[in-house]
């Protein structure tokens, strides 16, 4: 479990819990800052770091109620992870995820239609606790009508621990 704030003053406050017995691995990624950390099993951690200005200042998270995600494929075939469909990657729970069930491939796409036009600086494309499997890499595309679309991000590559752009 995790949460973050940041203060008034632009200082970050990342605080994670880890509710399991075992050590468990975890990322964090803002603007030009990363790290790794293991927690300890029944344990509880709070970071802080400055504010930086003119940097990450006014950022937010724009809220998901409304979008509609789909993708190629829909989502797993194997039945062990057939609920790991397109619609999780936008309900706003950190429970649940889209997932393919296999590697990448040439042709695959998550879409996601806000449903209005948002502006966003950023895009995140939060793994969760799962550090193996993020995209490796992506095109940003953008369009008003979900007929003419523009290139917004070429080609990036992502963090082990999420993909930022």
């Amino acid at each position: 479990m995790d949460v973050a704030f940041r203060d008034p003053d632009g200082t970050t406050v990342p605080v994670a819990h880890n509710e399991n017995d075992s050590p468990q691995a975890f990322g964090v990624v803002e603007g030009d800052r990363n790290f790794t950390y293991t927690l300890p099993g029944d344990s509880l951690a709070t970071f802080t770091w400055p504010g930086n200005p003119g940097g990450d200042q006014g950022l937010r998270a724009l809220d998901p109620s409304g979008w509609r995600a789909t993708a190629s494929p829909s989502g797993p075939t194997d039945p062990c992870c057939q609920g790991d469909v397109a619609a999780n990657a936008v309900d706003d729970d950190a429970g649940t995820r889209y997932s393919t069930g296999a590697g990448r491939a040439p042709g695959q796409y998550l879409q996601v239609d806000f449903g209005r036009p948002e502006p966003a600086r950023e895009v995140v494309f939060d793994t969760g606790v799962n550090l193996g499997e993020y995209p490796r890499g992506y095109t940003v595309t953008v369009s008003s009508d979900g007929t003419s679309w523009r290139t917004a991000v070429a080609n990036g590559t992502a963090w082990p621990t999420s993909g930022r752009m």
